[in-house]
């Protein structure tokens, strides 16, 4: 009976712990894309390094080429501070997850536990029963 009671509670902290999970794996996701955007900057801005040692420099390009790369580096700052928040965020993720798998978990076993009290009760109990039918069924042999 206890464990009835407390069998929805253990479903909702199952379902619980399934959303943070998802919402984990979520952040993980988006931590990885903004590394790649990392990787995709740097990869263009030496790209276009290499570019200088082949073109012909004329005073436009060359004030062409320092606009990009102040642009790239400011870019590439906000891609590396919105990777440190990705992280901060993935980890508040796999603590929230952590602590609703724990609790699942501890609700489940109770669970458990209270299911094998309530079948042990239950086998006593039909024990008892069938001890005493035997007992008056060897009850009306004797008197016979």
């Amino acid at each position: 009976m206890r464990a009835k009671r407390i069998q929805p509670i253990a479903k909702h902290a199952d379902k619980k712990q399934e959303e943070a999970a998802r919402a984990y794996a979520q952040s993980q996701q988006e931590l990885v894309q903004a590394e790649k955007q990392l990787e995709l900057l740097i990869s263009y801005r030496d790209e276009y390094g290499r570019q200088l040692v082949t073109q012909s420099m004329n005073i436009e390009w060359l004030r062409d080429y320092q606009l990009f790369i102040v642009k790239i580096n400011n870019a590439m700052e906000q891609a590396k501070v919105e990777i440190t928040n990705k992280q901060r965020n993935v980890e508040q993720k796999k603590l929230a997850w952590l602590k609703c798998r724990t609790r699942s978990k501890a609700l489940n076993f109770v669970v458990e536990k209270y299911q094998h009290e309530e079948f042990v009760l239950q086998e006593k109990r039909d024990q008892k029963e069938t001890d005493e039918h035997g007992a008056r069924v060897q009850g009306k042999k004797d008197k016979e």
